[in-house]
């Protein structure tokens, strides 16, 4: 079904010739603020958008049919949003009415087709190529590689075949290899790792040009799948939201924020990690009255908690306020890959951080420069209260921090890159 078209004048560059189409397939609503994978869409099409006459067409394997579609709107020419039930493959969805849950992830892991790739048929693709018959198509960007058979059609054109460009994000295969490491679902989830592998064997090499948002995935990509070549588009933020005011470092106890969606393993992971030993860990160091904001969608996937050090909130849509309440914002990721769009956010709203080194790598940071590194939950909570107890060194990373993000990762910086890779520049 099309939400929406959009009847703004089509853009010129410098009063030339109109803009050239592109079609952008997403697997969330994208976003300007929200979960990590819909703010990287939404920088995306933002990007695009510079550049191209975007067509949007969502595949909400990571979303709902209720997401928002205003952002999208602003920088879309049409949108389409497929319905998930009608595009699903049957024998998933006899999966998903297995009740038994350990039956189930047999049944997914013996599923012959990445999981994430359940609402990818034929008729999925055929969908799409209905809505978009006509459209002269100079570009097909792709997000994530578990909606990559969607783009065949135009990948076995010959004329009028557009640039094809996959964004894989991060390694989904490592992803899902470490999330197995002492999961009570390890079969299921090295199946899918396994499944992950054979997809970008056979997908990668069709496409021309292929994205990921950190240089340490593009290296280990290019390692394990040769001959195939992956260009750095780093998340960026919207720079939206006003700067905090630094907080008083006075006897009000340390309140300590994670934001991201739980939906996502590594977040639950990290917020287990965070609300488990790092928290024993604060405690015992003594001194200081501690409070830890959960908040994110998914919530109701943690196990309750009668610790009322625990607050969890949920999703919130407007973040300034627990950010401007907040000592510290947390980045306890134990496990995945990509850039975490949240650090940015933190560095834009000038609160600090405190993050493992997987939760900050791929962006260009610095221990001790913008954030504090720490990877045990001893160090990890020494770190926070030093970011406490010393107001100068917080005011000098959150100086830097927020020069860093709107220098290097704002939106006219991702378009660039994104443009520049496209047009081998």
């Amino acid at each position: 079904m099309i939400l929406s078209a959009n009847n703004d004048p089509v853009r010129d560059i410098e009063g030339g010739e109109a803009l050239p189409c592109a079609l952008f397939i997403a697997p969330i609503m994208p976003q300007q603020t929200g979960n990590g994978l819909a703010m990287r869409a939404g920088m995306t099409l933002r990007a695009l958008s510079q550049y191209y006459r975007v067509y949007l067409v969502v595949v909400p394997v990571a979303g709902s049919l209720q997401d928002s579609s205003d952002f999208a709107r602003q920088f879309a020419t049409a949108l389409k949003v497929l319905d998930p039930q009608a595009h699903l493959d049957p024998l998933a969805g006899l999966i998903l009415r297995v009740t038994d849950e350990a039956e189930r992830a047999r049944a997914r892991a013996a599923y012959p087709k990445v999981w994430l790739s359940r609402l990818c048929t034929s008729a999925t693709a055929h969908a799409i190529m209905a809505w978009a018959d006509g459209v002269p198509f100079a570009v097909l960007h792709v997000m994530r590689l578990y909606l990559a058979t969607l783009a065949e059609p135009f990948l076995r054109r010959v004329a009028d075949r557009p640039l094809c460009g996959l964004d894989l994000d991060d390694d989904d295969a490592d992803v899902y290899d470490a999330m197995a490491e002492g999961s009570g679902q390890a079969a299921m989830l090295r199946a899918e790792a396994e499944k992950f592998r054979a997809l970008a064997t056979r997908m990668l090499p069709q496409f021309d040009r292929r994205f990921v948002s950190a240089a340490r995935d593009a290296e280990r990509l290019a390692a394990n799948y040769p001959g195939n070549s992956f260009d750095v588009v780093p998340n960026g933020y919207p720079l939206i939201g006003q700067q905090i005011a630094r907080r008083s470092n006075g006897g009000d106890g340390l309140r300590l924020l994670f934001i991201g969606g739980l939906g996502y393993p590594p977040n639950a992971d990290a917020v287990a990690w965070l609300c488990g030993p790092v928290l024993s860990a604060l405690r015992a160091m003594g001194g200081e009255e501690v409070m830890i904001d959960i908040v994110g969608a998914g919530a109701d996937r943690l196990t309750r908690t009668d610790d009322p050090a625990i607050v969890v909130h949920g999703y919130v849509e407007d973040v300034t306020a627990l950010y401007a309440s907040a000592d510290i914002a947390v980045v306890p990721i134990r496990i995945g890959g990509g850039t975490r769009i949240k650090i940015l956010e933190a560095f834009h709203y000038t609160v600090p951080v405190v993050s493992t080194h997987i939760g900050a790598a791929g962006l260009e940071v610095q221990d001790g420069r913008h954030l504090l590194l720490a990877d045990d939950p001893a160090n990890f909570a020494a770190a926070c209260l030093r970011l406490k107890r010393d107001n100068r060194l917080a005011i000098a990373l959150t100086t830097n921090a927020a020069k860093l993000v709107a220098e290097s990762y704002g939106p006219e910086a991702v378009a660039d890159i994104l443009f520049s890779a496209y047009n081998n520049q």
